[in-house]
């Protein structure tokens, strides 16, 4: 969990939450497969092809992406920079939701889909040192198992 120290926000604070989201899945296709491709980033965000594909002209027209129609997507410098910080706010929230409190898989990431763009940098980077440090101790820790029984 690489997330920014707090006060290092985003650079590209005025893209959207589905840019952002699109970002996130390149870098993890990237960082799985080498590139990313639109149906795989459509498939993942569950959303058209054309919708994915618009999304892809405007963040290489940001600067963010290499992207010709048909071919592989990987990210720019600036593109992996962004894609790498909006997948860890992603994870982040989705470990504290599972591993602290216990909610399922389905409904931990629903959860932190909807928060991840919102939550304040501060709180988040917070939140990961939490879960680090949890993790770290060997989770789960006795008065986690009391919370996880009630």
């Amino acid at each position: 969990m690489n997330l920014s120290e707090p006060g290092n926000e985003n650079h590209h604070e005025h893209l959207s939450a589905p840019l952002k989201k699109y970002l996130a899945i390149i870098f993890k296709e990237q960082e799985n497969n080498g590139s990313a491709r639109a149906s795989d980033i459509a498939a993942a965000a569950a959303v058209s092809r054309p919708t994915v594909t618009n999304a892809l002209r405007y963040l290489k027209k940001q600067g963010l992406i290499n992207y010709d129609p048909y071919g592989p997507v990987t990210l720019t410098e600036k593109g992996y920079s962004e894609g790498k910080e909006c997948y860890h706010r992603h994870q982040i929230l989705v470990e504290f939701f599972e591993k602290i409190l216990f909610i399922d898989k389905s409904t931990a990431q629903e959860a932190a889909t909807k928060i991840e763009h919102d939550i304040l940098t501060d709180v988040l980077y917070r939140l990961g040192q939490f879960v680090l440090t949890m993790k770290s101790n060997g989770l789960p820790s006795k008065w986690l198992e009391e919370y996880k029984d009630r």
